[in-house]
This record gives C-alpha cells, sequence and structure tokens, in this order.
C-alpha cells in the first residue's frame, strides 16, 4: 500500500492526507505508540482539527481502500500498464516506464528531434484530443504520467496506453514532416 513497503525501509513516522478524505481535508500521522505520546499535545488549533466529518471520511476511504483491496488491484494493474507500454513501436522514439502501480510515468527518453520536453508536451495534448487525460512531469518534461482512479477498469487502462501509441506516431510524424 505504501511506497517504503516496497524498499528495504522502515520510518520512523508516516504521514497521509490529500486522497484520504475522499475530497475532504483531512490527513494522519501513523508511527509508534512511543514516539507519538512523546510529543505533546498541541496547544493551537486548526479549522479543521479533528473535524468528525473529515476524520469519518477518511475512516471510510481507509475501509474501502482495504476492503476492496485496492493497493493490490493497483499493482496488478501497474504490471499491466508497464507491459502495454512496452508494445508501441514508433520510429526514433525510445520509452522508459519508472513508477510503480498506477502511479506509473512513461519517460520519452529518445523522439525525433531530440527536444524531448517538447515532443512529451505536445504528445500530451494529442492523448488530450484524443480522450485521455495525462499529464506531464521530470525534471525535463519528458515523462507522460498516469494517475488513474484505482478503480479504472483494465480496458479503460488499456485504451489510454493505445491512445499514447496514436498520440507517439501522430507527434512523430509532425516532427518528421516539419523538420
Amino acid at each position: 500500500m505504501f511506497g517504503f513497503q516496497h524498499e528495504d525501509v522502515v520510518p520512523d513516522l508516516v504521514v497521509l492526507g490529500k486522497a484520504l478524505g475522499g475530497g475532504l481535508p483531512v490527513s494522519l500521522v501513523a508511527g509508534p505508540r512511543a514516539l507519538l505520546e512523546a510529543v505533546p499535545p498541541l496547544r493551537q488549533t486548526s479549522t479543521f482539527s479533528a473535524n468528525p466529518v473529515d476524520c469519518a471520511a477518511g475512516s471510510v476511504v481507509i475501509d474501502r481502500l482495504l476492503g476492496e483491496q485496492l493497493p493490490q488491484r493497483a499493482a496488478v494493474l501497474g504490471d499491466v500498464l508497464v507491459r502495454a507500454v512496452g508494445g508501441p513501436d514508433v520510429p526514433e522514439v525510445r520509452l522508459e516506464t519508472i513508477g510503480r502501480g498506477l502511479m506509473t510515468g512513461v519517460r520519452v527518453a529518445a523522439a525525433p528531434g531530440n527536444d524531448r520536453g517538447a515532443f512529451t508536451r505536445s504528445v500530451v495534448r494529442r492523448m488530450r484530443e484524443f480522450g485521455v487525460l495525462a499529464l506531464r512531469g521530470g525534471a525535463d518534461g519528458s515523462v507522460v504520467k498516469w494517475t488513474p482512479p484505482l478503480t479504472i477498469s483494465e480496458n479503460e487502462l488499456l485504451r489510454s496506453v493505445s491512445v499514447l501509441a496514436e498520440a507517439l506516431t501522430a507527434e512523430a510524424d509532425a516532427v518528421r514532416s516539419n523538420g
């Protein structure tokens, strides 16, 4: 369920937020009881501190994640995604997958025209035009990022990879015809 569980790391504390509340503001700090009890109670307050509705939402999200085995499903679909991304064969384009589970990116390691960031920007734009929302990331903007909902179907995921292939081909053709 957590990235550190895939590595040889035992964190002192785990901090969760953002998606934990299913859209409501809630976060969580988890750790060994002795460590958490060593910190004196805070005297200041916050607008959302211990909000019962938000805390209940966080509890429901955790129950659903675990009850529906969504972390395991994300791992399986992540493997499907990595295998599928290895399929598109576009001349002058070389891809590398990075990430884990459904939080996977595809780095454009080589592209026509050699400006991988600009090429990736255009690929992401084309994907959007073809009906798939992806984001761009990486230090040089050369990564197409997938962050689909954990409930995405395998068919929807594979469709997004076929749209990536269409966008890569269309953009590679456009760069070659202009260059």
